[in-house]
């Protein structure tokens, strides 16, 4: 994807949407894999916005997410086995 800025107001507008974007993934209980690429990510990007002169950006990082042994619970009703009496 390639993005054009017209102006350094722009680039930094950039800098902050994306950084607001991946506020959550550096947070303390944020249970991702590759937490470290996105303190990266996101430092290039404070950088971007104090001084926009970059002419390429980092991809953003995809979030790898650590979920642990899950029990999988069905919430489909069983069918029920008695026989009626009479």
């Amino acid at each position: 994807m390639i993005i054009q800025f017209k102006s350094i107001e722009e680039i930094k507008a950039y800098a902050k949407q994306q950084l607001e974007k991946t506020d959550y993934a550096v947070l303390p209980d944020t249970n991702i894999a590759n937490k470290n690429e996105f303190i990266s990510y996101r430092g290039f990007l404070r950088s971007l916005y104090l001084n926009p002169n970059y002419t390429s950006f980092p991809i953003e990082p995809i979030p790898v997410w650590n979920v642990p042994n899950m029990i999988m619970i069905s919430t489909q009703k069983q069918p029920t086995t008695d026989i009626p009496t009479e």
